[in-house]
């Protein structure tokens, strides 16, 4: 008989050993060992298995039956309970099916129960085979990337390249003013990265220290605020999945519960007080202010803050407070200095808090405080003349047709001066707090700021300069126009110097410089076509409002002028093919009209050259 292999006689190695021994050997003498040595040998086969002939059942089918069941009744004795000596002894059996398809799910089973008892010979075979690393449990591979962490870095990095390019996500996150702070909080937990990282980390604290420094490393090289993100969210992810063993370990716990509580319900004095009391617990130049400042520069957290600071000068403006003496107010900007510190906090490991510019707090914010003052005593005098004048209340608080600033006022803030102007365009701080005044605005309608305003915008903030903040504030006016003011969409588009100021001034104008702009202003004409095919109610008082076909033109225009200002951006076939598709939707959309869309040049040039590129022809419109 030939000489029997060490590995169990299973697969390739025991169908070779068997076919020798079967060709040297008298082949009943060899059957018969083999099923001594095996235990193999059960007296009612060989009636069994000619029945089992008989009836179509096939010795193939036959053995994978027995296999299975062994193998299940195998599987219900692996448990915690298992002693030591039974669990060695079993695993030191099993190890050696683990190439075999049909029985590794024994040895992988025992694994998980213990995976510290991997010997460096499996945990070679697992790691070489991607196949079998992918069917080992989770606490098998939690052990294997403790100790390869090369392995586990390859892992890390590819979920984080699916946070970072997921279209939807970044999208919720760019607002910089979330009409539902709580929905996007809850998205980005919910991304499947973020949920496979708590699963790979679980309580494994090495692992969790080696994301850690994934993300400091990412956001050094990249300076992608994403990754601040995606600090904020694991943490929170770990606390939603109740981990302590994990957020307990983290020195930024108390800071991140904080500021989730602050974005989910509001940024209460309460609030405030708990996170000035976390700075208070953390020494001075600790380097665990690195952590901290990429939290504080996440976007959410950051404009969270910006909000909040346009929101303390409009209340101290209200009660007739001075914004210079409220220490909350510079506190609040000194955090934002903090966040935007956090790269050259972590590559220069210059770990001290560095106050909040003097201009901004001596020159700006005041500045600006009597800008808002401004626009509250024409809120106030409009609301008084329109319950004077006993009109609905439907439009109280917004533009009134009487009001607009003189020509030499246009393009200059009133109270803002060369020198404001330019701290807004040098200063990252003043810069997120007049964006969310610019917003603030837009969200009333009011006419005679925005006028004033947006010419400022673009004469401080160029794409060069604040690409990040601007597309967010161009990205959130959009949001406001379509989606919170539905009901004064109407007004809108039958104002028409409110358009011009808004669309064709200012969103039309900076088309050529962005293709990411281009797409929103797409985004805006689309979802007016949709609100007026939905809502032709809006429209319906010939008195008030314009005919529909009216409005259906001016949003035409826009996207001729759009596709015509945006031909700079055809060699990026991606931000072709998306406004493209907006296009083809849009002209579904309005119906009938559809011929007066797709036989506008540009639109008709813009859809042509992504059918050039490979996408739809230019039937589907």
């Amino acid at each position: 008989m030939a000489e029997k292999p060490q590995e169990p006689l299973i697969g390739q190695v025991g169908g070779g050993y068997i076919r020798k021994a079967l060709s040297i050997s008298d082949p009943k003498r060899v059957i018969a060992e083999i099923q001594e040595d095996h235990e193999l040998h059960v007296p009612s086969l060989p009636h069994i298995v000619p029945l089992l002939d008989q009836s179509g059942c096939s010795r193939h089918i036959l053995h994978l039956e027995c296999l299975n069941a062994l193998k299940k009744s195998l599987l219900e004795r692996i448990n915690p309970t298992l002693t030591t000596q039974d669990y060695d002894a079993l695993l030191d059996k099993s190890l050696g099916y683990l190439h075999v398809p049909q029985l590794r799910e024994i040895p992988l089973a025992l694994l998980a129960l213990r995976p510290t008892k991997l010997s460096p010979g499996a945990t070679a075979r697992i790691i070489n085979e991607p196949d079998l690393f992918a069917l080992c449990p989770m606490e098998v591979k939690r052990h294997i990337w403790s100790e390869d962490q090369a392995l586990f870095r390859d892992y890390v990095l590819a979920l984080l390249k699916g946070y970072q390019h997921d279209t939807n996500l970044l999208t919720a996150c760019g607002e910089i003013c979330p009409v539902d702070s709580a929905r996007v909080l809850m998205m980005r937990r919910q991304h499947p990265s973020v949920t496979a990282l708590v699963e790979a980390i679980h309580t494994n604290r090495t692992l969790y220290d080696v994301v850690l420094r994934i993300l400091r490393s990412n956001f050094l090289s990249s300076g992608d605020r994403v990754y601040c993100a995606i600090r904020f969210d694991l943490l929170m992810k770990m606390h939603d999945k109740d981990l302590p063993e994990i957020y307990n370990s983290d020195p930024c716990y108390r800071l991140a519960w904080s500021l989730d509580a602050c974005m989910r319900i509001s940024m209460d004095d309460r609030r405030v007080h708990q996170i000035q009391k976390f700075f208070d617990s953390v020494p001075r130049e600790d380097a665990m202010y690195g952590d901290i400042a990429m939290i504080l520069y996440g976007h959410s957290v950051y404009n969270m803050f910006a909000h909040q600071v346009l929101q303390m000068i409009r209340k101290d403006c209200e009660v007739q407070a001075s914004v210079q003496s409220n220490s909350t107010l510079r506190w609040t900007a000194t955090i934002m200095k903090l966040g935007t510190r956090a790269q050259i906090m972590i590559q220069m490991r210059d770990f001290k808090i560095q106050r909040i510019e003097k201009e901004v707090t001596a020159k700006f914010i005041p500045a600006l405080a009597q800008v808002v003052k401004g626009d509250l005593e024409r809120e106030q005098a409009r609301v008084r003349r329109r319950l004077e004048e006993d009109k609905e209340d439907e439009d109280l608080g917004y533009w009134s047709e009487d009001e607009e600033p003189e020509d030499e006022d246009l393009g200059r803030v009133e109270h803002l001066t060369d020198t404001e102007i330019a701290i807004i365009a040098d200063n990252s701080v003043a810069c997120s707090v007049f964006n969310q005044y610019i917003l603030d605005r837009c969200k009333r309608l009011d006419l005679y700021a925005l006028l004033q305003a947006l010419p400022v915008l673009l004469a401080t903030q160029p794409l060069t300069s604040h690409p990040d903040s601007f597309l967010s504030l161009v990205q959130s006016m959009v949001t406001y126009l379509t989606s919170e003011l539905q009901p004064l969409f109407g007004k809108f588009l039958t104002r028409p110097r409110l358009r011009e100021v808004v669309v064709t001034h200012f969103f039309l104008r900076c088309v050529s410089e962005s293709s990411l702009v281009l797409q929103q202003v797409f985004r805006l004409c689309n979802s007016f076509l949709v609100l007026l095919t939905m809502s032709p109610s809006a429209f319906s008082n010939p008195v008030t409002q314009p005919n529909k076909n009216d409005a259906f033109r001016v949003i035409i225009e826009w996207m001729e002028e759009a596709c015509a200002k945006g031909q700079v951006h055809r060699q990026d076939p991606q931000a072709v093919e998306a406004c493209a598709q907006v296009i083809r939707q849009a002209s579904i959309t309005v119906g009938a009209a559809h011929n007066v869309l797709r036989n506008q040049t540009h639109v008709r040039q813009f859809l042509e050259d992504s059918s050039s590129s490979a996408t739809a022809p230019m039937e589907a419109v």
